[in-house]
């Protein structure tokens, strides 16, 4: 007599041999998948480095690196040491610098009672009359040929009523006031310095024949506020600027002024006029700003 098959054995041996299946599977899925993560340890580790100082991220196929002068500043090994300043916590509270991409920002804060980034030993802060000196190198990190582009942003401040914190405030009229009045001139090493137009706060740099030994570049950002009209009109080069842009450095009492304007000399009684609305520009800062930030942002090309 012939048996037949047991079916609840056949279907043990049916569902025993699935699993079989399914952790083979599996095993050469985790085997593919170690392969794959292996790999791109090896390239993350090859081609990046990380460093947190002032929050920095850079790239090691980047070609330059931003300094700025700060006791954690991740090229402070490479700097003077009689050219250091603190840099603490990011990003209204004070100074940093930061990667992203192509671009590297640094951040400068100065306001009435911490402003001492390099300003004259008597300066007060950020007000007329004050001035001060911010530095930062460019570091090299390939050999041959380097050309950036440098941008400057100023951004005024605001304290949060809620938690007495600084905060950006988005005021057109500040800010052009805030642009207009604090007069900046750039200087690489030590060569000529050069004034920046504050509609257009932007300078380029070539470093040719680079090596990679080659020294960081110092270049400082130095800044004024003439305390009066008749001080600002002295250098040829801010009278133009100024006749050419006025909604930056006059306010009636009302608006900014728009139409273009021909400054008479400053013994004409016309020019009281314009130091008026000149003063009042100062007094529209002072009434809506609490603080300004510098940001530079350099890239290559």
């Amino acid at each position: 007599m012939n048996r037949q098959p047991n079916s609840d054995n056949s279907r043990q041996d049916a569902l025993r041999a699935a699993q079989k299946q399914i952790i083979r599977s599996l095993l050469l899925a985790l085997a593919a998948l170690g392969v794959i993560v292996i790999a791109c340890y090896a390239w993350f580790v090859r081609n990046t480095t990380v460093s947190g100082a002032l929050g920095s991220i850079s790239a090691e196929s980047s070609t330059f690196e931003l300094a700025s002068v700060g006791t954690a500043g991740a090229f402070d090994s490479r700097l003077p040491e009689t050219e250091r300043i603190e840099g603490n916590s990011w990003p209204y509270s004070s100074t940093g610098t930061i990667t992203s991409g192509t671009k590297e920002s640094i951040l400068w804060r100065i306001d009435q009672s911490s402003s001492h980034l390099g300003n004259d030993s008597n300066s007060t802060g950020i007000e007329p009359g004050s001035s001060g000196t911010l530095q930062f190198y460019v570091v090299p990190k390939r050999p041959g040929d380097l050309e950036l582009t440098f941008t400057i942003e100023i951004i005024p401040l605001a304290v949060a009523s809620e938690n007495n914190e600084f905060t950006p405030i988005k005021n057109d009229a500040a800010t052009n006031f805030l642009k207009g009045h604090l007069l900046l001139h750039y200087q690489v090493k030590n060569g000529q310095e050069t004034l920046l137009d504050p509609t257009n706060a932007s300078f380029g740099l070539t470093l040719n024949d680079l090596t990679s030994d080659s020294d960081p570049v110092l270049i400082s950002l130095k800044w004024h506020w003439p305390f009066l009209l008749e001080d600002a009109v002295l250098d040829s080069k801010v009278t133009q600027i100024i006749t050419d842009n006025p909604s930056y450095y006059f306010y009636d009492g009302n608006a900014p002024l728009t139409e273009a304007v021909t400054l008479p000399g400053t013994n004409d009684p016309e020019f009281r006029r314009y130091s008026n609305y000149y003063n009042n520009a100062d007094q529209y800062i002072g009434k809506y700003v609490r603080a300004v930030l510098f940001r530079l942002t350099a890239e290559e090309g």
